[in-house]
């Protein structure tokens, strides 16, 4: 008679003969290729960006924008001081540098010397004196006293419309004469705040007729 070992229940065998439970393999982004208890966790995308949170940013640099056309077409600029000394404008140039001189309201000092001004351009710096702002106009070494049309232009422009900004003229260089300079010295009544006349190397007005000093 063969005697058989009792069979048990898996809640009644010992730990060591339990049979361990399976476990859950997950796969995604995070798992473990080499192991299989290992769990991963796939993470939710970023959120997106609502289309009205976009709107707004594209509104607010849209507003930055704007704001910097309106500087760039905001009358005059910020430049005060500005040298064209010795740059060849001729009468031409110096008809078209006239409209910086009576629009422009932030220049304070502009430098035209040795740029062969006469004539026409001459006239045209006269004309514009009447409506500009400037503190300090540097015009040696030109030829505005070779023709009247400086003198007489400027003193029927500041006839009826003084200067109250021009401080510092300096028109050394120019070629003045007795005529010219008389024209001149009228037409200067209009600077009313005019503080210095820089009017050296002008032969003609600085020699009396005997030729002396």
């Amino acid at each position: 008679r063969s005697s058989r070992a009792p069979s048990l229940s898996p809640s009644q065998a010992p730990d060591s003969q339990r049979p361990s439970p399976k476990k859950a393999k997950t796969t995604g982004p995070g798992a473990d290729s080499d192991s299989d208890d290992s769990v991963s966790v796939e993470k939710d995308p970023p959120p997106r960006k609502s289309p009205v949170g976009r709107r707004r940013s594209t509104s607010a640099r849209g507003s930055v924008f704007a704001k910097q056309q309106q500087t760039r077409k905001a009358p005059g600029s910020i430049l005060q001081d500005l040298n064209l000394r010795h740059n060849c404008l001729g009468s031409y140039g110096a008809i078209l540098f006239a409209k910086v001189l009576s629009t422009n309201i932030n220049l304070v000092r502009v430098n035209l010397a040795w740029n062969g001004i006469g004539g026409t351009g001459a006239e045209a710096l006269a004309k514009a004196l009447k409506d500009s702002q400037i503190q300090e106009l540097d015009l040696r070494d030109n030829f505005l006293g070779g023709t009247p049309s400086f003198g007489s232009t400027l003193e029927g422009a500041l006839s009826g419309h003084p200067n109250n900004h021009l401080r510092v003229l300096h028109l050394g260089g120019n070629g003045f004469t007795e005529a010219t300079i008389g024209l001149f010295a009228k037409a200067i009544r209009g600077l009313l705040v005019l503080q210095t006349l820089n009017l050296n190397n002008n032969p003609a007005i600085c020699c009396n007729r005997h030729g002396e000093h």
